[in-house]
């Protein structure tokens, strides 16, 4: 299925698609016929953002959002904006993987637009494919590490602000996971499963009238225990300098194929955005 928004560095690989549903396309592989960290290996799930507000519950790919999914202008960062009239929440997504890592950060920028004071929680939920998993909550790291033998590769999945709850869940029918436990604004505490799982993370906003509030979401990838932790430390101290790090590369490269880019000077402004977006 086409993917409307692509993420990569040549090893961790995502897509967005028309909905703002995250789908995971390569992992960083650690299998022992290939080098840590070298290369990369299929991989698949989904990923899910919720918003709850004042007692009311919706995923952003539900159809009563209305949304704008594109990238920032020549950077490989996505731009996306999402409101929902019944809600009063308008929010701006912010998505980039660090090109020199493998970390994908999501910045997600929740503003009222009623005038009022709003409690906002965020639901910030993966899914990754197969039914050899196991993922667990670490308190010590705030979050959610989740091994997946197939390609070899250890997740940590965390926020920021630092969730406030977490349920990790199994998928297998006549289970559905997590997710599900969201949808009445709370999370179960559950703190590890095996098989097909998923897991979810609590994120707690305070949304000043007519302001804005903002939380950070990451996945890290590694092929060992260690390279996944690092790399969460890393997003947990400084979320932000991946977004500004994958703006400076994109238009870094864009400045080195200057000469390249001058040859489309004559060319419709949409077919010159297609060359520097690629």
């Amino acid at each position: 299925m086409p993917r409307d928004l692509p993420l990569s560095n040549g090893t961790l690989a995502v897509a967005y698609d028309a909905r703002a549903r995250l789908h995971l396309v390569t992992l960083p592989g650690g299998l022992p016929d290939r080098l840590p960290g070298v290369g990369a290996v299929a991989a698949g799930g989904v990923g899910r953002l919720g918003v709850w507000v004042d007692g009311w519950f919706s995923w952003l790919s539900d159809a009563e959002w209305r949304l704008e999914l594109r990238y920032a202008a020549d950077v490989p960062v996505t731009d996306v904006h999402g409101e929902h009239p019944d809600l009063g929440i308008r929010l701006a997504i912010a998505d980039a993987i660090d090109p020199h890592a493998d970390l994908l950060v999501r910045r997600v920028a929740a503003t009222d637009t009623w005038g009022a004071t709003r409690r906002v929680r965020l639901f910030v939920h993966l899914g990754p494919d197969g039914d050899d998993a196991l993922a667990t909550y670490d308190p010590d790291l705030a979050a959610v590490r989740a091994v997946l033998p197939g390609p070899g590769c250890h997740l940590v999945l965390g926020t920021d602000p630092a969730p406030a709850e977490f349920a990790v869940g199994r998928t297998a029918p006549p289970l559905e996971g997590s997710w599900r436990d969201a949808e009445d604004g709370r999370l179960s505490g559950n703190v590890a499963a095996d098989g097909a799982v998923d897991a979810t993370l609590r994120v707690d906003l305070a949304v000043p009238p007519g302001g804005t509030a903002i939380a950070h979401a990451w996945l890290a990838a590694g092929p060992d225990p260690d390279a996944g932790v690092a790399l969460h430390g890393r997003a947990r101290r400084d979320p932000g300098a991946v977004l500004d790090r994958a703006a400076a590369d994109g238009r870094a490269w864009l400045a080195s194929a200057a000469g390249a880019l001058n040859t489309f000077a004559d060319l419709p402004s949409d077919i010159a955005d297609l060359y520097r977006r690629s």
